[in-house]
């Protein structure tokens, strides 16, 4: 079972710095996670991460969670006012 919080951790870690490459995967059956940093050298990954045993965290570009999405959120609380110009 994957565990909320520390699948928030990983999410974060992969999303903490734009300059530097980090990444991070967790296993299907284990809920154990990987990480991966290209500025520390960090690397966990197993051997076999290639694997369909194992989910890359994405990176919050990946998931497209932008402006857009914000906007769309808000007008379907209060349609009508968010977005508009005065």
């Amino acid at each position: 079972m994957i565990n909320f919080d520390d699948l928030e951790l990983a999410f974060l870690y992969v999303n903490s710095d734009a300059d530097f490459d980090k990444y991070a995967v967790v296993h299907r059956k284990t809920g154990e996670f990987f990480y991966q940093s290209d500025f520390t050298g960090t690397d966990e990954f197993p051997e076999d991460v290639e694997s369909d045993d194992y989910i890359e965290i994405p990176d919050k570009n990946d998931l497209n969670l932008g402006r857009t999405l914000v906007f769309d959120f808000c007008r379907s609380l209060s349609p009508g006012t968010v977005g508009q110009s005065e």
